[in-house]
């Protein structure tokens, strides 16, 4: 936790006034991505981590190296049941739909709930829910680590995986990338049941003010 601000433009203020407000920020999630010289890894390598106690797993969480389908998770990603209170998920709404977006626009208020629609009404929190299983030996390395961690505050993230261009793209791998499907729940809430619901396929998108490729990162827009 660190003390921050958040920069809040006219458009998003229920008060049609920009404002600064100061606050207490956390880290839920985060990508590290490089480039090295040898196979595919001018296309970037992605790797994505998460706080631990983000979201629980999906009663029917798949591998991150399933078979390609065009529906990923027929009767939707489904909430855990009798699951413990993460900071994404709330276990007393059994019936609130996973990893539905908000429809509309997201107001900012001056007091909280500080999410409000555009007539001021308080919005409902997403359900989120990770639909993709971490793989075991990714589990065991995490544990490791955090038990070497101790009581630093990193010991409260996780690898979740990494991605690369390890394959020529094709219909399949439209991108390349393996583990076929990839994503963290912090930033890829709402793409996790998309057949491009993958890190690489999400940053492939990323585009120049002018139109170009900006190189997967969206940060040159």
């Amino acid at each position: 936790m660190a003390d921050g601000l958040i920069a809040i433009p006219a458009a998003a203020s229920v008060s049609g006034i920009a404002t600064c407000r100061p606050a207490r920020l956390g880290l839920v999630g985060m990508h590290i991505v490089t480039k090295v010289t040898s196979g595919h890894g001018d296309k970037w390598i992605w790797s994505t981590f998460e706080h631990r106690a983000n979201a629980p797993e999906a009663a029917n969480a798949r591998e991150i190296n399933s078979l390609y389908a065009k529906d990923l998770f027929p009767g939707g990603c489904q909430s855990p049941q009798n699951t413990a209170a993460a900071l994404l998920h709330d276990p007393d709404c059994p019936d609130c739909i996973p990893n539905a977006p908000h429809i509309g626009p997201a107001l900012w208020a001056g007091k909280p709930p500080f999410a409000v629609s555009a007539d001021g009404r308080p919005l409902q929190p997403a359900q989120i829910t990770r639909c993709w299983k971490i793989f075991g030996p990714t589990r065991s390395t995490n544990s490791i680590w955090q038990a070497m961690l101790g009581t630093s505050p990193l010991a409260n993230y996780m690898l979740i995986s990494s991605q690369w261009r390890g394959a020529n793209p094709d219909p399949i791998f439209p991108d390349g990338e393996l583990p076929r499907y990839l994503t963290n729940t912090t930033m890829e809430s709402f793409l996790q049941t998309d057949t491009s619901g993958t890190c690489l396929g999400c940053h492939a998108t990323a585009r120049t003010p002018e139109g170009a490729p900006a190189d997967f990162t969206f940060l040159f827009r």
